[in-house]
C-alpha cells in the first residue's frame, strides 16, 4: 500500500515509480481516484521503479477524461492513504506528539491531544526523522 507516482500507462499495463518491494506475479489493485481501480500483477522492477500488467486492457482515453470529470467536480477530495504513525508537531518552540491517520498529495490528517492555534505554521516531524 502506498502512493505511487504514475510514468505511463498504456493500455496493457502502467510504468509505476516506487521503491517498494514486491514478489513478482503479486496482483495489485491500483486505484487512480474512488471510481477508477485497476487490476494487474507486478511484472518487474528496477532503479526504482517497477512495471504492472492489467489483467485486461483499459481505454486510457476514458480514463484520463473521467479522472479530470472527478477532480473538477466540487466535491473533488484526493485518494488519501490510511496510516497510523506517530508524529510531532513543531509550532515555533512547542513540540506536540501527533498521530497521523491519512495522508494525500495536499496533506494529513491526524489525532491529537492538546490545543493547537488556529491558523499556525507547523513543521511536521515523522518518526523516522523526516
Amino acid at each position: 500500500m502506498g502512493l505511487w507516482r504514475v510514468r505511463n500507462m498504456p493500455g496493457r499495463g502502467m510504468l509505476l515509480e516506487t521503491d517498494a518491494a514486491l514478489d513478482p506475479n503479486e496482483k495489485l489493485k491500483i486505484a487512480l481516484s474512488d471510481g477508477i481501480i485497476l487490476c494487474g500483477r507486478f511484472v518487474w522492477s528496477g532503479d526504482g521503479r517497477c512495471g504492472v500488467a492489467f489483467n485486461q486492457p483499459i481505454c486510457v482515453g476514458e480514463g484520463l477524461r473521467q479522472l479530470v470529470a472527478a477532480r473538477e467536480s466540487e466535491s473533488y477530495r484526493p485518494l488519501r492513504l490510511r496510516v497510523r504513525c506517530p508524529a510531532r508537531l513543531m509550532i515555533e518552540e512547542k513540540q506536540i506528539d501527533i498521530m497521523v491517520t491519512s495522508i494525500s498529495q495536499f496533506g494529513i490528517g491526524f489525532e491529537h491531544q492538546s490545543e493547537l492555534p488556529e491558523a499556525a505554521t507547523v513543521d511536521l516531524v515523522l518518526a523516522d526523522g523526516v
